[in-house]
């Protein structure tokens, strides 16, 4: 026996390429669309909240001082404040990302036709690209 018969893979029905199913040519009928599933309103609000807080107690902590001088004097933890800057100003990006990581549902939605295709949100779990198609390809054949 030659040695590279000897080196070849061994073939198992797991190994083995499925047949894909057709591509929805570019001339078909059709229209193909997806989006995401948008963030709930309270996710939206927070997020924008604490990305202004953010931005204005950077402006504090740059131009403090001087703010507070012009509102008629700085509050008794102002002073804690300028004191440890740097926590601040981490608590302060630290806030912002959770409250942004909020606007990401990781769902989507795939349309044909205006039917649905797929629902992440519904099922909990990402679609195969053969399962799409199938799908697809039913729809086209109905």
């Amino acid at each position: 026996m030659p040695r590279s018969a000897c080196l070849a893979p061994l073939a198992s029905p797991r190994s083995a390429p499925l047949p894909s199913p057709p591509l929805p040519s570019a001339h078909a009928e059709g229209n193909i669309s997806g989006d995401n599933y948008p963030p709930p309103d309270w996710a939206v609000w927070i997020a924008q909240f604490t990305g202004i807080l953010q931005l204005a107690g950077m402006a504090f902590m740059m131009f403090g001082d001087g703010i507070w001088d012009s509102l008629g004097g700085q509050p008794g933890w102002w002073n804690e404040v300028k004191d440890n800057k740097m926590p601040v100003f981490v608590g302060l990006f630290l806030m912002n990302s959770m409250a942004n990581s909020q606007l990401s549902t990781g769902a989507f939605e795939i349309f044909y036709n205006g039917d649905l295709v797929f629902s992440k949100l519904a099922m909990g779990r990402m679609p195969s690209g053969r399962e799409v198609l199938l799908t697809i390809n039913g729809m086209r054949g109905a």
